[in-house]
Parts: C-alpha cells; sequence; structure tokens
C-alpha cells in the first residue's frame, strides 16, 4: 500500500470513529453534563485521538504533495507525532491527579506505558528508521485508543446498587 492510500484510509477511519462519538453520547446517560467524570474524560480522549490520526495523517499528505514523499518527511512526521504523544501523555496524567484519581489495575498504565513504547519508535525513526511505517503505527496507536474508549461508552455497564 502505497503512503498517501494508507494516510486517506487513517483519516477515513478517524472521521468515522469521531461521528460514531455522537452515537455512544445517545446511549450514555443523557446530556454530558451528567455523565460521570470517568466517562467524561473518555469522550474527551475518543475525540482527541480520533482528531490527531485526522490530522497527523492529512499534513504528510499536504507537505508530500508539495515537496514530495522522502524520508525527512516522515523523520519530521514521526518527530511532530512523538512531541504531540509527549504533551499527550503529561496533559492525561496531570488530569488524574487533578481530578484526584488514583490508577487501580494494569489498565490506566498500560495505556500510556504502550504510547510510551510508540513514541520510543517514532524517536527511532527521526533517528535512524527515517521510513513510513513507524509513522503509520503511532496513526494506528491513535485511531486503536479512540476505538477502545469509544466501546468503553458504548458498552453497557451495571449500575451500581
Amino acid at each position: 500500500m502505497e503512503p498517501d492510500s494508507a494516510l486517506i484510509g487513517v483519516s477515513e477511519i478517524a472521521v468515522a470513529i469521531a461521528g460514531f462519538s455522537g452515537i455512544a453520547a445517545a446511549l450514555r446517560h443523557g446530556a454530558a453534563h451528567t455523565w460521570p467524570r470517568a466517562d467524561r474524560d473518555r469522550f474527551v480522549d475518543l475525540l482527541t485521538h480520533s482528531g490527531i490520526a485526522l490530522f497527523a495523517s492529512l499534513i504528510p499528505l499536504v507537505f508530500g504533495y508539495r515537496g514530495g514523499i522522502d524520508a525527512t518527511l516522515w523523520a519530521i512526521s514521526s518527530f511532530t507525532w512523538a512531541t504531540c504523544c509527549a504533551i499527550g501523555i503529561g496533559l492525561s496524567m496531570w488530569r488524574a491527579r487533578r481530578g484526584g484519581r488514583t490508577p487501580k489495575g494494569p489498565g490506566p498504565l498500560l495505556v500510556p506505558g504502550l504510547f510510551l513504547l510508540v513514541l520510543l519508535l517514532q524517536v527511532y525513526n527521526v533517528v535512524v528508521i527515517r521510513e513510513f511505517w513507524p509513522y503509520l503505527a503511532g496513526l494506528v496507536s491513535n485511531l486503536a485508543f479512540a476505538f477502545a474508549q469509544f466501546m468503553a461508552l458504548a458498552i453497557p455497564r451495571a449500575e451500581p446498587e
């Protein structure tokens, strides 16, 4: 698959996931202001990660058509994605601590850990590899996380008694 086709595919999936967030919103507790804080955070994460995947897939297309698709484009794209990811992980941890939520079980540590691995792959791509596939791995991780948040919102949970 050519990089431009893959990037267009990622952007289409990102738009679809963001669109499905409306379904998740309708299926949950009604108006967003009545949602539990965890559900609001999931909703924000869903939109954020699908938005990152959308824009991070379109920007290299624009620059690729202007200046050509080469190793420098993938290095710059990976650097940009890694910077956004590092900021996002930091903000997410700050938001969790500010909200007084402490991680329980492996789940809250698993997601930042996986993003840290993909972040390291992006840094390695900037310095050594300079190819498309590591950048695509970063975009796919955004889509996977957004889809997981959608599923967490859409699947009904038992109400506490």
